[in-house]
């Protein structure tokens, strides 16, 4: 869901690289990740940057299933050749994608399952 980089050649690169040397210990003896990521950012980001915490990457899902794109995912989720709807309780994804005014946790749950939906049929 998420593209942290538009460069193919450094996914690519990063991809071919053996696991022990994408994660290190620091000098204080502390386990980092994406070692040679941060190596490869350390002179174009700022140091804040690469060493901030994860954060998450809103977006408005529940105003999205609230307008148009929820009578689509409802579609999509319930149609005969739905593949989630073949690895799910048909009543309670009826349930759960028919809720226009779900909670956000509904909300979020919908948005998963129609990006599963989504992939599957483009996918298998």
């Amino acid at each position: 869901m998420r593209v942290p980089f538009l460069d193919y050649r450094l996914v690519e690169w990063l991809a071919t690289r053996p696991p022990a040397a994408k994660i290190r210990k620091d000098s204080n003896g502390v386990w980092r990740t994406k070692y040679l990521l941060r190596q490869f950012c350390a002179s174009r980001v700022p140091q804040s940057v690469i060493e901030r915490s994860k954060e998450g990457f809103p977006s408005p899902v529940r105003q999205w299933i609230q307008q148009d794109l929820g009578a689509s995912i409802e579609r999509d989720l319930l149609a005969s050749d739905s593949f989630v709807g073949s690895l799910f309780d048909r009543g309670r994804l009826t349930s759960i994608a028919a809720n226009r005014e779900a909670s956000a946790l509904d909300a979020n749950r919908l948005w998963l399952l129609y990006v599963l939906n989504t992939w599957a049929k483009h996918w298998l």
